[in-house]
């Protein structure tokens, strides 16, 4: 990550951000890996006698992480050394508390790459039509899928992204059971490094350069590829694995990943149970510094309950109960997701902080609502801060679902969102205790910006927003929908101090009951929106803003207009406000005339 710097009036600043105050006033429960490590272990395949038969020194390295994940006790680590490591990683145990972790880390300035993918050593031969056995096309070109996996075995070359079973489990989403993409192989082929589009018919093929098509009755793989190429003279690869990392006992805790790199894994659409790096009902995982990409569906999985496809056993149950959450990922890299980049259901205590998530959502299966770059399930006490997020499409940005209770989406970078259901920031269905949005920086967003549906006591202050359709909406979105027996409503909600800067259409709310003062708007309707009497304070102002390359630019005519700052929070950049006044917008250091503000992906705090 790029450090991060404040550029005013021609001085540059270090600015030091603390955003850890949640809407109780309390601040979030930090914590750290404490272990003083007893024991390390290596793993070094370029080594000339690595072995799983060694015993994991420097010297006398394993050959696969596997290894050291059978044989690391807590208080130990392992150290790996540059490779591909072509492995799906089932650790035995994880550590017993934060005084005595088990370490997974890359070695320091090397490259470590776990990956699902398997080159493909069969002949390719020319592609022959499925019924009659004809060749159509010279561009076309066949492998035989049980000379490259074993077909007896569950594989994302025979099993459906989501089957029947599943599509009933999420009864929201049940029209959708016997269509693509759902009824499509999880499996990912790719030339040379690039992902080639799978299609639902093999007459398809020969209209989409860089594609493929299973004949699942057959097992045999067709493929367009790339410029015309022979597939035989080309690097092919697919997907061997659905999951790349995840404990072999659930409630497996106290794992710290590091500077690690995790790529192509062939994983389903279940809401549950599906990440590539899975933490399986564990608590109290550091991921930090790490890559995910090139993923069928979710990329990281950190919610506290580990499946939907069957009924949880009473023990199950007893261990889960014990489950205090308390996940910390930070400053990770997550991209190329084909649904989301950061999933889980039961949030408790977890810090998302500091990741840069981009181009998410490309199997275009939000109709499904599983589809978020961040989408975290029964929240409680969970921050998202200091994230950037950028190409999302067909997903949200950041979604918190059901129940959500003291959370807090703050000082995000989010821009470029294409368009999708529900908001790039998206708080559904939550009623008892506030939740906060703020300080974010929203820009380019081609549809809703924020979006509070269904959901109570939602405060939504000191963001820009800039060009998006709709920049902030409060409604019932669900009708029929109940927590605790209560109908959900969209009631009491806030909308203070924010500045929105020609976005095509104004703020919306469905109850009187939800307000708004101390907000700047400039753009067509500034006076319609200022008559509707959402509260006092509302001002049309003529500002002048511009994201180029990660330079935000601020123009104003005049100082800003000076509010009460009821929280007296830091702003994006961590700056505190000038006693209990602040000023409208994620930015207190600014003179009212003209600022720029480096807002690169932003470090976790």
């Amino acid at each position: 990550m790029r450090s991060l710097l404040f550029a005013f009036l021609g001085c540059l600043f270090t600015i030091n951000v603390n955003a850890q105050q949640l809407p109780s006033g309390l601040s979030f429960t930090n914590w750290a890996d404490e272990t003083t490590y007893k024991k390390v272990y290596y793993v070094n395949q370029n080594h000339p006698e690595a072995s799983d038969d060694n015993t994991g020194t420097g010297s006398a390295p394993f050959l696969t992480i596997s290894k050291a994940a059978e044989v690391l006790q807590p208080g130990e680590k392992v150290i790996i050394h540059s490779g591909v490591y072509r492995e799906s990683i089932r650790p035995a145990r994880g550590g017993k508390d934060a005084q005595s972790m088990i370490s997974y880390e890359a070695a320091k300035g090397e490259q470590v790459n776990i990956t699902g993918n398997i080159e493909i050593e069969a002949t390719w031969e020319p592609s022959v039509h499925p019924t009659n056995e004809k060749t159509y096309s010279q561009n076309l070109w066949q492998a035989d899928l049980k000379q490259i996996l074993d077909m007896n075995a569950p594989n994302p070359f025979n099993q459906s992204n989501a089957t029947s079973k599943q599509m009933k489990i999420m009864s929201w989403a049940t029209e959708l059971d016997g269509t693509p993409p759902y009824t499509l192989v999880r499996g990912m082929v790719f030339q040379n490094g690039e992902r080639l589009i799978q299609l639902a018919h093999y007459g398809d093929l020969t209209r989409v350069k860089g594609s493929f098509w299973v004949d699942t009755k057959k097992q045999i793989l067709h493929i367009h590829p790339f410029h015309y190429a022979d597939p035989n003279e080309e690097t092919m690869e697919l997907t061997r694995f659905e999951q790349l990392f995840k404990p072999k006992e659930i409630a497996t805790s106290y794992l710290h990943l590091k500077g690690l790199t995790f790529s192509h894994a062939g994983n389903g659409f279940m809401r549950t149970g599906v990440g590539a790096v899975f933490v399986n009902g564990g608590n109290h995982w550091i991921f930090e510094e790490n890559t995910i990409h090139s993923v069928n569906s979710v990329g990281l999985e950190i919610g506290m309950d580990f499946t939907e496809d069957r009924k949880q056993t009473a023990e199950e149950k007893s261990i889960l109960r014990k489950n205090k959450g308390g996940h910390l990922v930070r400053n990770n890299s997550i991209y190329n997701c084909g649904t989301g980049g950061i999933q889980g259901h039961r949030n408790h205590q977890a810090k998302v902080t500091g990741n840069h998530l981009h181009h998410i959502g490309w199997q275009d299966t939000e109709n499904y609502w599983e589809c978020a770059a961040i989408k975290l399930l029964l929240c409680e006490e969970v921050l998202v801060s200091h994230n950037t997020f950028h190409d999302i499409g067909s997903a949200n940005a950041v979604w918190l679902d059901w129940d959500n209770k003291n959370c807090r989406i703050t000082a995000n970078l989010i821009y470029d969102i294409r368009p999708a259901m529900g908001g790039a920031i998206y708080i559904e269905a939550s009623r008892k205790t506030p939740n906060w949005i703020d300080h974010n920086v929203m820009y380019n967003i081609n549809n809703i910006a924020i979006s509070v549906y269904d959901s109570d006591n939602t405060v939504t202050f000191n963001n820009l927003i800039a060009y998006s359709k709709i920049p902030y909406i409060s409604k019932v979105n669900t009708s029929g929908r109940a927590i605790d027996g209560v109908p959900l409503s969209s009631e009491h909600n806030q909308l203070n101090g924010n500045i929105f800067y020609h976005n095509k259409e104004l703020p919306s709310r469905e109850s009187l009951t939800n307000t708004g003062q101390n907000n700047l708007i400039t753009g067509a309707g500034a006076q319609s929106f200022i008559n509707q009497n959402w509260g006092s304070g509302n001002q049309e102002w003529d500002f002048q803003i511009s994201l180029t390359e990660g330079a935000l630019r601020i123009q104003s005519p005049r100082s800003l207009t000076q509010f009460k700052n009821q929280t007296n929070l830091p702003d994006f950049f961590g700056s505190p406000p000038t006693g209990n006044n602040g000023i409208a917008g994620p930015f207190q250091r600014f003179n009212g005339l003209d600022a720029t503000y480096l807002v690169a992906p932003l470090p976790a705090k």
